[in-house]
């Protein structure tokens, strides 16, 4: 009887681990599919969510891999387990870092001259029902900044009544609505305003370039709105931005896109933009969640807060390490501008 058990156990932790091995190589040959045809395609659900997600992708898959590779040991088996699995470990990272279309927009570097112009420029989703505003105050620094982008603060009005410090150091314009609700600080002159449902542009006077225009929004969340929705909201942003480079204004378009850098949105505006991407290793660059929304000790795990630029030069960008509140982390980058002669925004 004892005999008839063992065999029955044998055969049960074998039928266990041949369905495990199935859905292990099933799992790596999914992920593998992903990173050559689903990588910047929200069409099809669940690649969108893998998508949101692309960091992680690489790093499963692995866990995936090694754990395949534990059933048998035939050379041959981890050798073709190893081969389904390349794309994976290798192209979502890299089309990640890659440079698109869009960085032919900068100026390179070593092409301005030592007679250059800096500015500074932050991006801030607030989160609506943050009312830290001691600490919100003391991040709109225009001492600090050429322009403050900020998303998703319907109290703006609230906050500067609270801190009127903030609007003495700072020009501001400010639109609220039932979503967006958003904002410019800046120590410069404002010379022009336009509010859309793809977002607010704004132009500024530069001491020494001319005017300079900054595109602020929030786009529609990736995962529970549809793709020609968000995709809309990009193209309309692009038209605007198009037109700017076109008349030869630089142009910085920032904000919470709502989107990882393997998601169609981050992949439109980097075909038509530069790309500021912070500097650091995974989480030192993700933006979301921050303490406003964060579970316990786990820190940020996706980056959907954005800059991107035309007409300028990338000096440095980063993820900054205080959210002042919010669910999300600010972005900060710095650029280079040659002097030139000014030039109207119509």
């Amino acid at each position: 009887m004892t005999v008839v058990c063992r065999r029955k156990h044998r055969a049960k932790k074998k039928m266990l681990n041949v369905m495990l091995l199935v859905i292990a190589i099933l799992s790596l040959l999914l992920f593998s599919t992903w990173s050559v045809l689903g990588i910047f395609n929200d069409e099809f659900v669940l690649f969108k969510y893998m998508n949101y997600f692309g960091y992680y992708m690489p790093l499963i898959a692995f866990v995936v891999l090694v754990f395949a590779s534990l059933f048998k040991r035939l050379w041959w088996f981890r050798v073709a387990l190893l081969v389904v699995s390349l794309p994976v470990l290798i192209l979502p990272y890299f089309l990640a870092a890659a440079d698109f279309s869009g960085e032919k927009y900068a100026i390179k570097s070593g092409k301005l001259g030592t007679d250059s112009v800096e500015l500074t420029v932050m991006t801030f989703s607030k989160m609506s029902r943050n009312r830290n505003y001691s600490a919100i105050a003391d991040l709109l620094d225009c001492k600090k900044y050429d322009a403050i982008l900020m998303q998703e603060a319907p109290d703006f009005d609230a906050l500067i009544k609270a801190h009127p410090s903030v609007a003495k150091d700072c020009n501001t314009s400010f639109v609220g609505n039932q979503y967006k609700s958003l904002v410019l600080l800046t120590p410069h002159k404002i010379e022009s305003e336009q509010s859309s449902k793809f977002g607010n542009l704004f132009a500024i006077e530069l001491p020494g370039v001319g005017p300079i225009a900054l595109l602020t929004n929030r786009i529609d969340k990736t995962l529970n709105k549809s793709v020609a929705l968000q995709q809309n909201q990009v193209e309309q942003m692009l038209l605007a931005t198009k037109e700017l480079r076109d008349a030869g204004i630089p142009t910085v378009v920032a904000g919470d896109f709502n989107a990882t850098p393997f998601n169609a949105v981050h992949y439109y505006m980097r075909e038509a933009m530069a790309y500021a991407r912070p500097v650091g290793i995974l989480n030192q660059t993700f933006t979301f969640p921050a303490e406003g929304r964060r579970i316990g000790m786990i820190g940020p795990q996706i980056r959907i807060d954005h800059i991107f630029y035309t007409g300028m030069q990338l000096k440095h960008a980063e993820v900054l390490d205080t959210s002042a509140g919010s669910d999300h982390y600010p972005v900060r980058a710095e650029f280079l501008l040659p002097k030139q002669a000014t030039k109207d925004i119509e």
